[in-house]
């Protein structure tokens, strides 16, 4: 059975202690892949930058890391999003899979 880390945030801006966690997390957990989920419209927080900026951030700043990939799934939505239901639709599609988040 395949391990997936979910790794969401922000990420405004992603930076290196974000790549730290994240290898950190793939070695402690022995993770197969991660999905990074940059939040598409904060609902705990205001004023960050656009969301398509912070998602193409986040797939240049992950874009080095082995066995990670940047989901655009929070940020396609166009209202708010809980993680709750991003956590549900990642299930459905990880359906055979172990999620780490």
């Amino acid at each position: 059975m395949r391990r997936i880390g979910i790794y969401g945030g922000t990420f405004d801006p992603p930076h290196l202690g974000h790549n730290e966690m994240l290898e950190e997390a793939i070695k402690q957990l022995n993770l197969d892949f991660v999905v990074v989920l940059p939040c598409g419209e904060p609902v705990h927080k205001t004023a960050v930058s656009n969301k398509l900026n912070r998602y193409e951030m986040c797939k240049l700043a992950f874009a080095n890391t082995k066995g990670v990939f940047v989901s655009d799934y929070e940020v396609e939505q166009s209202k708010k999003n809980y993680t709750l239901l991003s956590l549900r639709h990642l299930a459905e599609i990880y359906s055979d899979s172990e999620l780490y988040f």
